[in-house]
């Protein structure tokens, strides 16, 4: 019997540093708290320590006891994480108090609220087994049927995801090894995150110019305004977080008080905490969705900028000092025969992998299945091939994820 403790170590620690550098690659960590960052870095952590965990169970079986303890961890911290903390990360976020009690009390009501749905659902399910399906009731079938419940969400995304970026991996690859067509699909995407773009920037718009309304009306001495200061504390916070180029010093020119009433949209006796607080939670939302579709449009905008300049890098003669970005200029000849064949062969395994894992997972336990195959070899070089699968699986899942917005519940601004 040998100790896996070490190499249990080593490849949490590896997978560890990779979960960061994921978060790192996606979101601006600056704009994220320490706790947002630590619970996101778990649960990226956890599915990607299953790339070794599924190798090390299988070739180590006296070890059992140690791997069960690990499963099991995993499972449930996966578990709570999924239905309470990453739930609870979400409300508080996105909720529109002021401070930090009501905010959490808000968040805790939220996920309770969003959990006695999960519960009602399951009693609805419960009688009707009552009433069609009753010789299925003891406790061990519902206890099985608890957890499939709880659980086909998560693997009916999972499996998507996956399939998802097994049919994109290869595709953009294959787009990369031909400059022109990646440029010319540049061309098409940045069209559409520019349209994005002006359609944040006018709804951030209109909600700062009823929150600089509303300051404006409490801080003119010409209006005879009297609000609860638990209100004007929350109309000054509000104005102190909009955008310096959106925010509009004394936007009324004339000192009209019906024009800012009509520009916030209500009458004076209807501006409540509710109001406020509603407010509070669009202005948060708008800002993140501007920040984002701003971040997302000029990513793309560098992207052409790059292949603009490899094309003409690779016609003109007299380009050698015009190159306009960051992006490491490599020999000529590197971008005209080196990558596009680097892009290819990659596209060629990508695209092999791809249809061993969806023939793998088509004929799942049985003889035809090539991972299965791969897996009663019971050899250190079947081990490397299983954890060389399940990275790509689970990159493929990762990117799937990237692309649908990872993070955008909990209001994170792409990197």
């Amino acid at each position: 019997m040998y100790s896996i403790t070490p190499l249990l170590l080593t490849c949490s620690s590896i997978t560890f540093i990779i979960s960061f550098i994921i978060l790192y690659k996606l979101t601006n960590l600056k704009s994220i708290s320490l706790p947002l960052t630590l619970t996101l870095l778990i649960s990226l952590f956890l599915p990607l320590s299953t790339t070794f965990l599924i190798p090390i169970d299988i070739s180590s079986p006296n070890n059992s006891q140690l791997m069960s303890i690990l499963w099991k961890l995993n499972y449930w911290i996966t578990f709570f994480a999924t239905w309470l903390i990453l739930p609870f990360w979400q409300y508080f976020l996105s909720n529109g108090q002021f401070e930090l009690l009501p905010k959490i009390k808000s968040s805790i009501y939220s996920v309770f609220k969003f959990l006695l749905i999960l519960i009602i659902i399951g009693i609805v399910i419960f009688i009707y087994m009552l009433f069609y399906h009753i010789e299925y009731i003891n406790f061990t079938f519902l206890k099985s049927l608890v957890i499939t419940l709880s659980h086909i969400y998560a693997l009916t995304m999972a499996i998507w995801l996956m399939i998802h970026g097994l049919i994109h991996l290869p595709k953009s690859s294959y787009l990369k090894s031909s400059y022109s067509k990646t440029l010319d699909n540049s061309y098409l995407k940045i069209r559409d995150y520019q349209l994005k773009l002006e359609d944040s920037k006018f709804e951030l718009k209109d909600i700062c110019i009823k929150i600089n309304s509303l300051h404006d009306l409490i801080n003119n001495s010409n209006f005879n305004i009297n609000l609860d200061i638990q209100l004007r504390d929350g109309i000054i916070y509000m104005f102190n977080h909009i955008p310096e180029n959106f925010k509009l010093i004394n936007n009324n020119i004339n000192n009209n008080q019906q024009f800012l009433i009509d520009s916030i949209g209500i009458s004076i006796d209807k501006i409540t905490l509710n109001f406020i607080t509603k407010l509070n939670e669009d202005l948060k939302w708008k800002i993140w969705e501007y920040n984002h579709s701003n971040s997302q449009f000029n990513e793309q905008l560098k992207e052409i900028l790059y292949y603009e300049d490899i094309i003409n890098y690779i016609n003109l003669s007299n380009f050698e000092s015009e190159w306009r970005n960051f992006n490491y200029k490599w020999p000529k000849f590197m971008f005209q025969y080196v990558w596009p064949l680097y892009y290819l062969i990659i596209t060629f395994l990508f695209t092999l992998i791809s249809l061993i894992i969806i023939e793998s997972e088509m004929f799942h336990g049985t003889k035809l299945s090539i991972l299965n195959w791969i897996i009663n070899l019971n050899s250190k070089f079947s081990y490397i091939l299983m954890v060389i699968f399940l990275i790509i699986m689970m990159s493929c899942s990762m990117k799937s994820l990237s692309l649908i917005k990872l993070f955008n519940i909990y209001k994170v601004e792409f990197n």
